[in-house]
């Protein structure tokens, strides 16, 4: 890409905390940071001072040992690393005085000295750059683009660092001091190698620079002897800091090389200025870059064949490559004590875990140190980088890590989402620009979300091989927490397996909980630390219905301790749930302090306590005791679940009373009053003063809000006991029904239509029932056979016999035994046809009776009678033929089973040869309970 003007400088997503810091530290103005002070301690110490000081602060601010504050202890431990860093290496150190020691000069009003000699002799021939103020930080070329970054900033190993941060100037002869500022090993096109110090070739820093305008730095070739003013630049010793220089443009004066916090390289007015900014450099030489080792780059090497394996620290202390380093590097005779590698391993944690009971150290596995990389990660950018960089290490991630990389991606699309709900982007542009910033960490979750199963697996099979627990372990709410996160990494139009990867991390999540109570527990020997409000979300959350057994054991001790209101909405959340033991458990501590509660309270918790299982008897006593103070609101619906519970009508009778004589009900809900109903129609005998309150309530609702499968089963209760009902009240229950249920007849499902009709048919005449007839006679083809014969009940229980619906019901029933008995015929018998399609013996007999009194009607019509004797006849001979029904069936329908003769006199077939006796007193039986089934009349003479 082509240099150009850029205003804004999006900031790298792999930039770290630390360079934030340091952008924070340059707006603010505080100059070069201050590692004595970092590590309390003068600026001449000595190495076994700062070496004492830096185990004391180690020790003082290690996470594990601070979980209240855990953030805050992980940033002090990377600014007290960063500062034993510089410290402890003597060459880091010293480059470190230099620049504090011009730093402070130019606080306090001093200009340097005036060089003695020209830039061309005092700047190295290879060197690294670095901004004043800024000791850990080089310029660095990747390709042709160009950063200000430490080593702590990026990922990349020592020599691929620094062979990326060595210059050299380019003096362009004839004009004094001007140069070209060129990245040693590049090539240009026709280069066949990379360019070294003092040769034409390469790549060379260049600009554009317009009228008061910044301009972006990158790399550009520059051919020998052809000018190119976007690359000269004009070297010159700093006016601020001794042994600085500044790098001014050839082609336009006042505009300045400049380093703006936190990464970026760019050419600046020297006018505009921008808090942070750095004018001034330091070049170093680039031979000094082996100083710049550090000890990790040491000892990695030498535990990486061991990797998560323990080994001893001696191994460490006593390879060549170590006794080298400190030798060479940090210009010690001898290695690091014992004691001083065990604070150094519990400094950098992260990569080293240390046992210093054995002394025995180990590289962390690559998904224990992912793991610990994403715990102790502040932004969204470090956990960002750290899970696109993951492998297959990404599933065997512990849960420290998942649950911290769950926290911090959810809290972040949550913020980006709020902020784009707070302020709307206003263009099509904008808009376009907006969605894109939100979906640019969808990668990275949908990444995690497909790694989480796995993960948490592993995770509980680790808690469950746990022989103590660990210091600093996870918490039951911190896993609680990020459950309920998770639904939030999910994107708008999410995949069904991203769905299914949600939900099995949140089940695996509950798992862990579990897991982790029941450890804590089996290793401590005391019930688990786990709060009412703890387990009430974990209960929310799905899969918790699984563990119903465990967490009932381990929560008993914490609802001990929990305000009643919370103990309820664990019993409510269990009984929603079915968690029987769990609803239990929480009932049987609530039940303690019910006597407590004020009246409607109590009635609340008793209807509570009720449906979790907690024994009725003790309940209703208490709602007998405390009933009349309370309200029919609250009352109601403890009288309706004690009831369904069983609760002894010895106590619910006076409990019903104490209820009716709060009438009327105009406050109680619709639901309770239906309870109340059908509680009533179960025991109408000992309940039956409450149906007239009960649904004279319903009535003076107009039933306007209720469901029409509520209403007809309000009117089934009510025809049961319609007797304890004044015809007032009955005529206005049928009244509303039927302004409730006319309009939606049509919509009613089948069942509920036959279930209003058996009811309104119990009432008498109505225009509800005429309004049910009429659309049950439309359905009947559509009707099963068992729907059938109801409704030919509801319809002769409710109608004239002469009733044209009734006409119409007779007249199926003909065609359709006709047709069964032809279905029959042309099968070869019954057994050749569907069961579900035949007619049993019993549902025969109940259909003669229910058609009885219509048939009698019809007695005069000679043509009717024969109709309904040639379907009904036939097909009970069938069915007595076959030789199915049970005796009670036959017995009650007045027919002896029996085939042959019988059942061909019926259809009207000729006998044959004579028949004996018996067989002949068997027909003449059936025909005789034929006859009675066909005609009342005729079997009562």
């Amino acid at each position: 890409s082509s240099a150009g003007v850029s205003a804004s400088r999006p900031l790298s997503p792999s930039l770290s905390r630390h360079a934030m810091a340091e952008k924070e530290k340059g707006k603010e103005g505080k100059g070069i940071v201050n590692f004595y002070a970092t590590l309390e301690v003068d600026d001449e110490a000595d190495d076994d001072v700062i070496k004492k000081s830096y185990r004391k602060l180690v020790l003082r601010w290690h996470p594990d040992k601070n979980p209240a504050d855990r953030n805050k202890a992980e940033e002090m431990i990377r600014l007290i690393n960063s500062a034993y860093s510089v410290l402890s290496n003597p060459t880091k150190r010293e480059k470190y005085d230099l620049q504090r020691c011009s730093v402070n000069r130019k606080q306090r009003g001093m200009t340097p000295a005036k060089p003695k000699v020209s830039p061309k002799m005092s700047v190295p021939k290879e060197f690294m750059l670095q901004p004043m103020g800024h000791p850990e930080k080089f310029l660095r070329h990747d390709g042709k683009k160009t950063t200000v970054v430490g080593r702590q900033d990026i990922q990349a190993k020592f020599k691929e660092f620094f062979e990326t941060s060595k210059f050299s100037l380019w003096w362009v002869p004839e004009v004094n001091n001007m140069c070209r500022i060129r990245a040693l090993g590049s090539k240009a096109r026709n280069d066949k190698r990379g360019v070294s110090a003092g040769l034409a070739g390469g790549l060379n820093l260049s600009f554009r620079v317009g009228a008061d305008a910044e301009s972006e730095v990158i790399l550009t070739e520059a051919e020998k002897g052809k000018r190119t003013e976007n690359v000269d630049f004009m070297a010159k010793e700093s006016p601020e800091y001794e042994g600085a220089f500044r790098f001014e443009t050839a082609c336009r004066r006042g505009h300045y090389l400049a380093f703006l916090p936190p990464c970026e390289l760019r050419v600046v007015p020297l006018l505009n200025e921008e808090l942070g900014r750095i004018l001034d450099f330091m070049p170093l030489e680039f031979s000094a870059s082996l100083k710049y080792k550090d000890l990790e780059e040491v000892l990695r090497p030498i535990a990486e064949p061991k990797r998560g394996t323990w080994m001893p620290l001696s191994a460490l202390r006593e390879a060549p490559e170590v006794a080298n380093y400190f030798k060479k590097v940090m210009k010690q005779d001898t290695v690091w004590d014992a004691e001083d590698f065990a604070a150094y391993f519990e400094g950098h944690f992260v990569d080293w875990d240390y046992k210093a009971t054995t002394a025995e150290v180990r590289l962390r596995p690559v998904e224990e140190r992912l793991g610990q990389l994403l715990r102790s990660s502040r932004s969204t950018e470090d956990v960002a980088l750290a899970v696109l960089s993951a492998g297959e290490e990404l599933s065997k991630l512990p849960l420290s890590g998942v649950l911290r990389a769950i926290q911090v991606m959810a809290a972040a699309k949550a913020s980006a989402e709020k902020k784009a709900a707070k302020d709307p982007p206003a263009s099509k542009q904008a808009k376009k620009d907006e969605g894109m910033r939100l979906e640019s960490g969808e990668v990275e979750r949908m990444k995690l979300l497909r790694a989480l199963p796995d993960a948490l697996s592993a995770a509980v099979k680790a808690i469950a091989e746990e022989t103590e627990v660990p210091i600093g372990h996870v918490t039951v709410k911190e896993i609680v927490e990020a459950a309920e996160r998770l639904p939030a990494l999910v994107c708008e139009n999410p995949t069904p397996d991203i769905l299914e990867h949600r939900k099995e991390a949140v089940k695996s999540l509950v798992e862990c909980a579990v897991a982790r109570l029941e450890k804590n527990k089996s290793l401590t020997g005391t019930p688990a630390a786990c709060s009412a409000e703890e387990l009430l979300r974990l209960l929310r959350l799905h899969g918790a219905a699984a563990h119903d057994p465990a967490l009932s054991q381990l929560c008993g001790h914490a609802l001990e301790k929990a305000d009643r209101s919370t103990i309820l909405q664990v019993v409510h959340r269990a009984c929603t749930l079915g968690c029987e033991s769990v609803a239990q458990a929480a009932a049987a501590v609530a039940l303690q302090g019910l006597n407590k509660d004020a009246p409607d309270d109590m009635a609340a918790a008793v209807a509570l306590l009720a449906r979790a299982g907690s024994p009725v008897q003790p309940l209703a006593l208490a709602l007998l005791e405390r009933g009349p103070s309370a309200s029919a609101k609250s009352l109601a619906p403890a009288v309706v679940v004690l009831i369904e519970k069983g609760a002894a009508s010895v106590v619910m009778v006076p409990v019903m009373e104490c209820l009716v004589a709060k009438a009327p009900f105009s406050d109680v809900a619709s639901d309770d009053l239906l309870g109340l109903a059908l509680a009533a129609a179960k025991s109408p005998e000992p309940f039956s003063m409450a149906f007239e309150p009960v649904l004279g309530a319903a009535a003076d609702t107009k039933l306007e809000k209720w469901e029409a499968a509520d209403v007809v089963r309000l009117l089934l209760a009510a025809v049961k006991g319609k007797g304890a009902l004044t015809t007032d009240t009955q005529a206005s229950l049928l009244s509303a029904a039927s302004d409730v249920l006319a309009p939606q007849m049509g919509e009613l499902a089948a069942v509920d239509l036959v279930k209003l009709l058996l009811a309104v048919s119990g009432f008498g005449a109505s225009a509800l029932l005429e309004s049910t007839a009429k659309e049950a006679v439309i359905r009947l083809a559509d009707l099963s056979l068992t729907h059938l014969l109801l409704v030919t009940q509801g319809l002769a229980q409710g109608l004239d016999p002469t009733h044209t619906c009734l006409q119409q019901a007779l007249e199926f029933w003909t065609s359709k035994l006709k047709a069964m008995a032809a279905a029959q015929l042309a099968a070869g018998g019954p057994k050749g046809v569907d069961a579900s399609r035949q007619l049993t013996v019993e549902q025969i007999v109940k259909l003669v009776v229910a058609l009885a009194p219509t048939l009698q009607a019809n007695g005069a019509d000679a043509r009717a009678d024969c109709q309904a004797r040639g379907g009904l006849g036939p097909d009970l001979a069938d069915q007595c033929g076959r030789g199915e029904s049970r005796p009670d069936e036959v017995s009650r329908a007045g027919v002896q089973p029996a085939g042959g003769a019988g059942a061909r006199v019926v259809r009207g077939e000729p006998c044959g040869a004579p028949r004996p006796s018996g067989r002949r007193r068997c027909a003449r039986r059936e025909l005789q309970a034929l006859r009675v089934a066909g005609r009342p009349g005729e079997a009562a003479r």
